[in-house]
């Protein structure tokens, strides 16, 4: 009976907390994921099933929807998430359970379900928080923010893009930064807190000119400082935003370059130069039509 004791023990070890183990090969993908998502789209393609168990499969249906939107590639048709939730609930993997309710609150999302992707978001938020992966919580917090705003939630949008913010400063992702600093302005901007959002996008426009690197749409970035210059009438500061907008992004069918338009006919107009507002507003309609 002696012998048997610490073979039970750690039987009964093994049967509490997640599962650590399982195909060595979805072990593998995993923990490339997020650096290289294209491979673990391959491995996750190329392993073989057949052998799968249940835990494997759920991980399996995880990874294939996570590597598919970190590649690009269209997840609106992956709407299977009852097993990898139902098993990482029985696991109490709340970091797996909690990336398996973001990826479907994803899928719901872009089939216009929005109070289903809610209702998977928000756990998702609650179980990654308790986990403290800093990354996924910017994520969710932002995409949560994203469908208040949509929604004309404004109030309930601002702290979960406050949230992201922190977390971005955290992390020191100065374009996770800019990009939540540029939704916070368009809180500001529904709220007609003007002085706050001028603040608010002059920050962004510092940020991301001398730390970002890659990754920021300067053209809407500008335009978005534009307009606060604007709404704040400072109509000078917008008016040269908007003009070196224009000269530096050339592509006179984006929206961004009518906007650039539109703020420089609004300017000039309160400057008192009907002329030239005139001019930028032809420019826009014809950009528009």
């Amino acid at each position: 009976m002696r012998r048997l004791l610490p073979l039970l023990a750690l039987l009964l070890l093994a049967a509490c907390g997640p599962r650590s183990r399982y195909n060595a090969t979805l072990m593998q993908a995993e923990g490339i994921v997020d650096s290289l998502p294209d491979s673990t789209y391959r491995l996750v393609m190329q392993v073989d099933r057949s052998t799968f168990d249940r835990g494997d499969s759920a991980l399996w249906q995880l990874l294939y929807v996570q590597s598919k939107w970190k590649t690009d590639r269209d997840i609106k048709a992956d709407t299977t998430w009852q097993l990898p939730i139902s098993f990482f609930t029985e696991q109490e993997d709340k970091e797996r359970l909690a990336k398996s309710y973001y990826y479907k609150g994803l899928v719901e999302e872009l089939n216009g379900r929005i109070l289903n992707s809610m209702r998977n978001f928000l756990p998702a938020l609650t179980l990654i928080e308790e986990v403290g992966d800093s990354a996924y919580i910017e994520r969710i917090s932002g995409n949560i923010g994203v469908i208040y705003y949509d929604n004309a939630g404004f109030d309930q949008a601002y702290p979960f893009y406050k949230r992201a913010l922190e977390i971005d400063e955290a992390l020191k992702d100065t374009v996770g930064m800019v990009v939540q600093i540029i939704n916070l302005d368009y809180v500001f901007q529904l709220a007609e807190n003007y002085a706050k959002m001028l603040a608010s996008s002059r920050r962004a426009q510092f940020l991301a000119e001398h730390y970002s690197g890659n990754g920021i749409d300067f053209a809407k970035l500008y335009n978005e400082v534009a307009l606060s210059e604007l709404l704040n009438k400072q109509f000078r500061n917008a008016i040269n935003l908007c003009i070196g907008n224009i000269k530096s992004n050339p592509d006179t069918t984006s929206l961004e370059y009518a906007l650039s338009n539109y703020i420089l006919a609004e300017s000039y107009l309160a400057l008192g130069d009907t002329s030239l507002a005139n001019a930028y507003y032809e420019a826009t309609i014809k950009l528009k039509y």
